[in-house]
């Protein structure tokens, strides 16, 4: 017989058993009472009431309430993994300091991107062109459609033209853009007067279904004075100094 969950609840140290497979114990019964039945009647009575208690433990055997299927924890363990650092939103830029005009170079994980503005609206992508890896953010936004201002962005090398999801639109060189490798593109947000950056471009399921890592302090300070409620400053070291510089009580 296996015995595979042990349930231990403290402070009764009440002990709690699954016994989730009686196969073995049900096969010993099933033996014994074969091999009764050429023996006296009283011998095979009681071997035959022994197999039917074993069946009965076996088919009326119900686990204890903290048991959980296979199913079920595999479901808890998605629900609480710890996502990676990439798998989470991240604030790059004040939006009050980007240029709607140009590409904005921005640096977020050691990784490289580039913002710019289509259609109104704020797009990321990674900051390597596809055909030759030179910087986008080197290049410039193209107007396709003065009504709607819907933008590409132009490559400075080569002259390819890529759109707000990273797809490649346009070869000078050929006059066509099938087969084009597209550049990946980020999901963003614009919310309290920043930019947020979700940098896994591969799960943009995930980055929907989290909520922006915004403190109700900051959102109600925003609501209230606008752009005024935030800026940004460039730091020459890591949050690390940043922390310890702040917990110092001398400064206070």
């Amino acid at each position: 017989m296996r015995l595979l969950g042990i349930l231990l609840s403290l402070p009764t140290l009440t002990v709690g058993f699954s016994l989730l497979s009686l196969s073995p114990l049900r096969s010993r019964f099933d033996s014994s009472s074969s091999s009764s039945s050429s023996s006296s009647s009283s011998s095979s009575t009681s071997s035959s009431s022994t197999t039917s208690s074993a069946l009965s433990l076996s088919s009326t055997y119900e686990p204890f309430a903290g048991y959980q299927s296979s199913e079920q924890q595999q479901q808890q363990q998605q629900q609480g993994k710890i996502r990676p650092l990439h798998q989470n939103w991240w604030p790059c830029i004040v939006e009050t300091n980007l240029d709607e005009s140009r590409p904005n170079p921005v640096e977020v994980l050691g990784i490289k991107l580039v913002l710019w503005k289509s259609e109104g609206d704020w797009t990321c992508l990674e900051d390597k062109c596809s055909h030759r890896f030179a910087p986008l953010s080197e290049g410039r936004v193209v107007i396709q459609d003065e009504r709607t201002k819907k933008a590409c962005l132009q490559c400075a090398y080569h002259g390819w033209e890529f759109n707000s999801y990273g797809r490649c639109q346009k070869v000078p060189q050929t006059g066509m853009a099938a087969g084009a490798k597209p550049v990946p593109a980020y999901p963003l947000r614009v919310a309290a007067g920043m930019v947020w950056i979700y940098m896994d471009p591969s799960t943009p399921d995930i980055a929907g279904a989290l909520p922006l890592p915004i403190s109700p302090l900051l959102q109600r300070w925003h609501d209230a004075y606008g752009v005024d409620a935030i800026y940004m400053r460039d730091l020459p070291y890591g949050y690390e100094l940043l922390g310890e510089n702040l917990m110092d009580l001398s400064l206070l």
